[in-house]
């Protein structure tokens, strides 16, 4: 009777939930459940839809306000589960399980026995699954949860038992990405480099593998502001999948898509433009309206929209990939939260805040319902709705969300990564804007958050270059003097000039701030050339009607009318 009892109990939420008795059936098949589950743990062998069902039954006890058995964890302890994650439903059930045992201590114990079981001898002998391929998909969902130590252990075991060169490179380009994911940059750049070198040796030029690790390393390069190395390699990995497919196919899509986020953030608009459309018009003719990809680009266009300031035309763009992911994902699913978080920014720039608050909560409570609620997503909806308090002039409301998300930062990704660093800066920033009596604080996050920028990135990054800006303008607000506060501004320009030429959004920021502090000190010469600098960047950029140019403009023309000069 054990089989036949099992295949019921697996069966029982899915019929439950089909016959429409939801949530009343639903809920007894569960107790049915949870009364044999002393039948289900003991249970060997894959079982798909037992594991289904009994994740799915973890989930209800936490919704329901309930902590999880704690012999539930052994669950996550069975490599059958990991090796059937192709199944989507399983997956994302695993994804929510996973959340609802945060509180359990054994979890990380048990993902790392499944680790050493699959690198053990015994599991080697076995026929039903691959325990490289299962190493690597614990790997993947450790990294989708964002358990990025964890996961670094799951590739890194991979590494170990891998028999070929091929396998090899596979995992270290794997390690590459979890890398560049978890802002470990120097590893990351050495692991790329080492597929690299293991692949071009492996297969031709042309080969689909190469171009798909020229793009990762891309990727890369441009996070660190290598945008001529990025470009390269973007390039030759379009070229390559161009001579193997032809213009119509994903993967050439991937690649104008790749060259098109690297030209937005050189602020090379009209070339970021034109490769996203092409990229969407190669994706639309393959795919159809409704796909992740299509959705993925019209971000990206929106984007481009947005810094353009015609937040009409991104609002469209945006709205429109809200849609598709929508009725792809439904409503829980990261990638429609991320989406509602854009379209808010949107909102927000557009000064419709009700509906932009409204947004940002609805893409909070989803983020926190399928990530967790210390995932670094949260922190990023957290800090934006900071910024739509701050805006609508509630400052008591914005302090305790900018820490929490500074808070959950450093839990998930620990003080010294850049993205803890860029939150750093928020806090700092808003700490400025609070007042005198917060000067200090907001001084030592500056500190911190260069320190951690130069380290990942080197000292002629264009953060390195913002965070000077700041601690310029904490300096002009404390009284410092003209040439301690000149040489912030100066470090910043010369990195950014360096970086970018003299025609990018952020050197027109700098100099505007760099005009107002000669202004103030009495170099009327440099800030009216300043000031004239300014006006013309932005308007190169963005076109005479961009906010932007408004500001500068009305700045200028306040300075003349108080100075005629």
């Amino acid at each position: 009777a054990g089989p036949h009892l099992l295949r019921a109990l697996a069966l029982l939420p899915s019929i439950a939930s089909s016959t429409g008795g939801f949530p009343a059936r639903l809920r007894r098949a569960h107790a049915f459940l949870a009364a044999h589950l002393e039948v289900v743990l003991d249970a060997d062998g894959p079982h798909p839809p037992l594991l289904l069902a009994l994740l799915h039954h973890t989930q209800l006890q936490h919704d329901a306000g309930t902590q999880p058995r704690e012999d539930l964890c052994r669950v996550l302890c069975r490599p059958a589960l990991f090796a059937h994650l192709y199944r989507p439903t399983l997956k994302f059930a695993l994804f929510c399980a996973w959340r609802a045992l945060d509180a359990t201590p054994s979890r990380t114990d048990h993902i790392r026995r499944i680790i050493a079981e699959l690198c053990s001898s015994k599991e080697h002998a076995r026929h039903d699954y691959d325990p490289l391929g299962t190493l690597l998909k614990v790997g993947k969902f450790l990294e989708d949860v964002a358990e990025y130590q964890l996961c670094k252990d799951a590739y890194t075991a991979a590494l170990s038992i891998a028999t070929t060169d091929e396998y090899c490179a596979i995992v270290l380009d794997r390690l590459g990405f979890l890398g560049r994911t978890a802002g470990w940059y120097k590893e990351a750049e050495e692991h790329y480099t080492s597929a690299l070198f293991l692949i071009f040796r492996l297969y031709p030029p042309s080969h689909p593998f190469v171009a798909s690790a020229l793009n990762g390393f891309a990727i890369l390069c441009r996070r660190l502001g290598q945008y001529r190395k990025a470009r390269i390699m973007f390039e030759r990995a379009l070229s390559i999948r161009i001579k193997l497919y032809g213009a119509m196919h994903e993967d050439v899509s991937e690649s104008l898509n790749s060259l098109g986020c690297l030209a937005m953030e050189e602020s090379e608009y009209s070339e970021a433009m034109c490769y996203l459309k092409r990229a969407l018009d190669t994706r639309l003719a393959l795919f159809g309206n409704v796909h992740p990809d299509v959705a993925t680009t019209l971000t990206n266009i929106a984007g481009i929209y947005s810094m353009r300031g015609q937040y009409e035309k991104a609002l469209v763009n945006m709205q429109r990939a809200l849609k598709i992911e929508r009725h792809i994902y439904g409503e829980y699913n990261p990638d429609v939260a991320a989406t509602m978080n854009g379209v808010a920014g949107i909102l927000l720039e557009l000064a419709r805040h009700s509906e932009a608050q409204h947004l940002y909560e609805k893409a909070l409570e989803v983020r926190t319902r399928v990530l967790g609620p210390h995932h670094p997503d949260v922190a990023v909806t957290l800090n934006d709705l900071a910024v739509l308090h701050e805006r609508r002039n509630c400052p008591a409301l914005a302090t305790p969300l900018y820490e929490r998300a500074l808070a959950i930062q450093q839990r998930s990704v620990g003080e010294h990564h850049a993205d803890t660093a860029a939150s750093m800066c928020n806090v700092a920033a808003h700490y400025v804007r609070r007042g005198v009596q917060e000067y200090s604080k907001a001084e030592r996050m500056f500190a911190c958050a260069l320190g951690v920028f130069a380290r990942k990135y080197g000292a002629h990054h264009e953060t390195v270059a913002r965070t000077l800006s700041h601690m310029a303008a904490l300096k002009q607000r404390q009284g410092g003097s003209f040439v301690e506060i000149k040489e912030l501004y100066d470090g910043a320009l010369s990195i950014l000039r360096r970086k970018f030429g003299r025609v990018h959004a952020d050197v027109a920021l700098a100099v505007g701030d760099c005009a107002v502090l000669c202004s103030s000190h009495g170099h009327t010469a440099e800030a009216s050339e300043l000031y004239a600098e300014a006006v013309r960047v932005h308007t190169l950029l963005h076109g005479p009607d961009h906010p932007e140019v408004v500001r500068a403009a009305s700045a200028r023309a306040a300075f003349i009318a108080r100075t005629n000069f």
